[in-house]
């Protein structure tokens, strides 16, 4: 299993830890650092702990351990590129003040960053990163993509505690897997993860919680990745700034808001917009969101609903719900009826169709939107999301039932000729029937 792990261990403020020595008795560390790189790189040759001996280049030094010291130059370089403050800077910890990274033999995680001593206010840490020795065992294709995968992310986690050190877990992991696809784009370990991500859209994004190996929140780099794609490239950066503690304390979310809004961006539509881009990978891609969206994971579908019908999910917080419907042959109407607001958009998976919606695109109670296929019986998904930051469980229930419109008056009378059109509270009993006879509750 690959899993890039942060371990908050964190110091005493002010207080430095004077001995970092993680080696078995009797070894003899060694340490490499490129000339002009901030890099320094701790490993033996000796034990568990031994790193690959390859040196096939006649320097001295394991080859391993000097990738392991350029790929971390080369991310930091990156970071600092995108506008990223380095490092805190550790003195003379691990021989001088570069950024130690550790090669050992690991149990479970592959690597890790752990804080040495942390400010308060504002709260930020110095730290060093320890990652695997050797990565037999693990599921990288080399060593080589195991050690960008592995800098990447967990040197970013140094740049993180440089503006704070405590910040909910899908915002520390999350970003720091979308740095590894911003630095490497060469991997596919930011694809993997998203995947783990997109099973769960029913999970409200703005509550913190995971245990060792929920792989949710390393998943959520796709959010820092929308974000740079919806709101404009530098956001994570800017956003990362604003998580700053100067006595506030703003949770990661707060901070986007405050620059979305700096950027005349909103919140909620972003979310809102990042459910419906997800709606749009994997196999249903359709040439509009991410760039290159086929190559990341589908969202999870509920249970079909088979026209005519209905069924009934639960949403919460910042989440989202995916529900397809089949065999629509004849026009219709889909009324979605919400405890609280909701988003709604309802778009054609197969076929042609005209999607009609009666009201505005905005979150609501309720939403009615008519559909006339053009041909061959449809197959439709209704996108639901829930854009309450901190709303608790809500029903929302969707139907779909067949529906004519009135034609159009163009004698300018009441056009009501061709017989009464259903009225809304018609439509809603024919929905709440439907529900009656085969009611489907999610979770």
């Amino acid at each position: 299993m690959r899993l890039a792990l942060v371990v908050a261990l964190v110091a005493t403020p002010g207080l430095a830890i004077a001995d970092r020595d993680p080696w078995q008795a009797g070894t003899t560390p060694q340490s490499f650092a490129w000339p002009t790189g901030r890099v320094r790189v701790h490993y033996v040759t000796t034990t568990a702990d031994a790193v690959l001996p390859t040196d096939n280049d006649g320097s001295g030094v394991p080859d391993f351990v000097e990738e392991a010291a350029r790929r971390g130059d080369e991310a930091l370089a990156a970071f600092a590129a995108m506008g990223f403050r380095a490092p805190r800077p550790d003195g003379a910890l691990g021989g001088d003040d570069r950024l130690d990274v550790y090669l050992k033999d690991l149990n479970g995680a592959d690597g890790s960053f752990a804080a040495d001593t942390c400010t308060q206010t504002p709260f930020t840490c110095v730290g060093h990163v320890t990652i695997e020795n050797d990565f037999v065992g693990y599921g990288y294709p080399s060593t080589s993509m195991a050690l960008r995968i592995l800098t990447s992310h967990e040197l970013f986690h140094a740049v993180q505690n440089a503006y704070d050190g405590d910040q909910p877990i899908q915002w520390s992991e999350g970003s720091a897997v979308w740095a590894e696809e911003a630095v490497f784009p060469e991997q596919d370990d930011f694809e993997h993860l998203v995947a783990a991500f997109q099973a769960k859209p029913f999970r409200p994004f703005d509550r913190a919680g995971a245990g060792f190996g929920d792989l949710y929140p390393y998943g959520a780099g796709l959010w820092a990745y929308f974000l740079e794609a919806w709101a404009g490239a530098g956001i994570t950066q800017a956003a990362w700034a604003r998580c700053e503690d100067t006595g506030s304390d703003p949770p990661f979310l707060t901070a986007i808001d405050t620059e979305l809004t700096a950027r005349g961006r909103v919140l909620t539509d972003a979310w809102i917009a990042f459910t419906r881009w997800n709606a749009r990978t994997g196999s249903f891609a359709d040439g509009t969101g991410y760039p290159e969206a086929g190559r990341l994971a589908a969202a999870l579908r509920e249970a079909a609903i088979v026209a005519p019908g209905a069924a009934t999910v639960i949403v919460e917080g910042f989440s989202a719900r995916y529900l397809p419907i089949t065999g629509v042959g004849e026009a219709s109407r889909i009324e979605v009826s919400a405890q609280r607001p909701v988003a709604i958009e309802v778009r054609v998976i197969h076929g042609d169709a005209t999607v009609t919606r009666v009201g505005d695109d905005v979150a609501g109670l309720t939403h009615t939107i008519d559909v006339t296929p053009t041909g061959a019986p449809i197959d439709l998904e209704v996108i639901v999301t829930s854009a309450v930051r901190g709303g608790i469980q809500q029903e929302t229930t969707v139907a779909i039932a067949p529906y004519t419109p009135p034609p159009p008056d163009d004698a300018g009378g009441c056009g009501c000729a061709a017989g009464t059109p259903p009225s809304r509270l018609d439509l809603a009993g024919g929905a709440l029937a439907l529900l009656a006879l085969g009611r489907r509750r999610r979770r």
